[in-house]
């Protein structure tokens, strides 16, 4: 290894612009990663886990089952993910990229769901809206675009 140099898929270890508790989980977040877990020690002492690996947490949706605690095996829009292969996703024959987890995600209080988006300028979509089910795989990922952000008729 290099010192000063950053391997893209290793991460960029900078996520220092919130803290997100989710599915038994503390994180460390930033917009332009995915994020970090995070241990409180018994001294109190934080220590660094490990970077999430987005193809773990996008398992579950590439078999095309759902998490233990979600009702449903639907994709966002609607269709049926339980019969899909793992090449098949609503938008075409591939899942979008899951390049990071951004540092503003909400946790549904209601369901235990966690609502991201994710931004990679490096490859299109630019942009891929998801969810994180109450077990903290994905269950839901689309590509985002103005198009998906305006497509309601009384938006002004």
């Amino acid at each position: 290894m290099s010192v000063g140099a950053l391997r893209a898929e290793d991460g960029s270890g900078t996520a220092n612009t919130s803290l997100l508790y989710h599915a038994g989980r503390l994180m460390a977040m930033h917009d332009n990663d995915m994020p970090y877990e995070l241990r409180l020690g018994p001294d109190g002492a934080i220590r660094t886990v490990g970077r999430l690996d987005p193809d773990a947490l996008l398992s579950r949706l590439r078999e095309g089952s759902s998490c233990s605690n979600c009702s449903t095996t639907s994709s966002r829009d609607g269709s049926d993910v339980s019969s899909r292969s793992s090449s098949d996703t609503v938008e075409g024959p591939a899942l979008p990229p899951l390049a990071a987890i951004g540092a503003h995600a909400k946790v549904d209080p209601r369901t235990g769901e966690l609502l991201f988006l994710s931004n990679d300028f490096q490859s299109q979509p630019y942009t891929v809206g998801g969810v994180l089910g109450p077990d903290g795989y994905v269950t839901h990922l689309w590509p985002w675009t103005c198009r998906t952000l305006c497509s309601c008729t009384t938006w002004r």
